[in-house]
């Protein structure tokens, strides 16, 4: 088990425990398979609505976000693409939540001393308690409509030609309850807003429904209010600052990689960063001190495919830094997790593990032991049976 000190210290950590390739590998994955879905929905729409010249021209293979500005690309976007685009942000969150809750488990598991913990343990977690992860942000959801529901049908109410004003004065005097209605509303709110960032850990540490987990996410907001926040802040700057190194440190040895490429068959490779920029749209100009040459006179097919898989390892590079940075965002939210429960309940989760280890094993060795018993009262029975057996036989002999 890893000695944790209980406090804003122990969120430094999560940059050395976030970079791991188990970790990283899962949510890599998530990201892979996050990209495939999403690229495949977003090409069969622009297919069916005819405009896949102008977003490959525009995009590429590149995400992009249905809030961005599409005119300066002189693309009017029908509404089948503005579905496709949201349905893949949506896959995106249920594939996040799900791969951050793996990811949240194998650490707690590794500071619990289990460092064979595998990704396949964590899917099978996953797999079980999804209803709890999902049904969180529903049973928030479903909260907040409950509470919003009162001032809305007083509203629908006031609309009644008839007597709306009558029930607008009556309605005046439940004022004072419609505040704390709204505290209450508010509430809800920002633990919602922090079911966003601690709902995989809570599962991963709590393994309990969803009732537990709301009332997990409620009791941190709470009753570490402004721990929670500072703490979060910290995690913050802390994975901007690793998440920049390994940015860079990435960025400067593809470089390293490249410069022979570039400096024994410099027209080569202007072709294939030339072909890689425009299965990206473009982004790779964009990147200080790289100049793509204008289109070459003979192209080759060869390098086509090169310049196809240099994009894919530029795509690679950035799932690989962004796989790092979600798996940071995990890592430490579960260390501040089980930070705040020591801070509220003084319970420490990491040795909860070793408890109901051992009452797993109480039960088996009563069990053994009275199997034993039972075995050796056996034996005792049937080694008294054999002289009495032999009794009348000694006593045929003796008359």
């Amino acid at each position: 088990m890893v000695d944790l000190r209980f406090d804003f210290r122990d969120l430094f950590k999560a940059g050395r425990y976030a970079f791991s390739g188990k970790k990283m590998a899962v949510h890599f994955g998530g990201i892979a398979i996050w990209y495939t879905i999403y690229e495949i929905l977003l090409y069969l729409s622009v297919l069916i609505s005819g405009q896949v010249k102008e977003f490959w021209r525009a995009f590429g293979l590149l995400p992009i976000c249905p809030f961005m500005d599409f005119s300066k690309y002189q693309i009017e976007v029908q509404t089948i693409t503005y579905v496709a685009m949201g349905i893949g942000y949506l896959v995106a969150f249920i594939i996040f939540f799900v791969t951050s809750t793996m990811v949240s488990k194998i650490t707690l598991q590794q500071l619990r001393g289990d460092d064979f913990y595998s990704m396949r343990d964590s899917a099978g977690f996953a797999r079980k308690q999804w209803k709890t992860i999902f049904g969180a942000f529903l049973a928030l959801v479903a909260i907040f409509i409950f509470c919003i529901i009162w001032p809305v049908g007083l509203g629908l109410l006031g609309k009644i030609p008839a007597v709306g004003k009558v029930i607008t004065m009556l309605a005046a005097f439940l004022l004072i309850p419609a505040f704390l209605l709204g505290l209450l509303m508010a509430l809800v709110v920002v633990a919602f807003v922090v079911a966003l960032f601690f709902v995989p850990a809570i599962t991963a540490c709590v393994e309990q429904d969803t009732f537990e987990s709301v009332y997990q996410d409620f009791s941190i907001v709470w009753n570490q209010p402004w721990r929670l926040a500072v703490y979060e802040i910290l995690l913050m700057v802390w994975k901007a600052i690793c998440v920049s190194v390994l940015a860079v440190m990435s960025g400067f040895g593809f470089f390293l990689v490249l410069l022979p490429l570039n400096l024994l068959i410099r027209g080569q490779f202007d072709e294939i960063l030339w072909r890689a920029d425009g299965w990206l749209g473009g982004i790779v100009q964009q990147i200080p001190y790289i100049s793509i040459s204008p289109a070459p006179q003979d192209p080759s097919a060869l390098l086509a495919i090169a310049g196809m898989l240099m994009a894919l390892t530029i795509l690679f590079i950035v799932g690989f830094v962004s796989s790092y940075f979600a798996s940071m965002a995990s890592v430490g939210n579960t260390i501040i997790y089980v930070v705040l429960r020591q801070k509220i309940s003084d319970e420490n989760l990491l040795e909860v593990e070793e408890e109901e280890e051992e009452e797993e094993i109480t039960p088996t060795e009563l069990e053994e032991q009275a199997e034993e018993a039972v075995e050796e009262s056996a034996e005792s029975e049937s080694q008294t049976e054999q002289p009495e057996a032999g009794k009348p036989e000694e006593d045929k002999s003796e008359t």
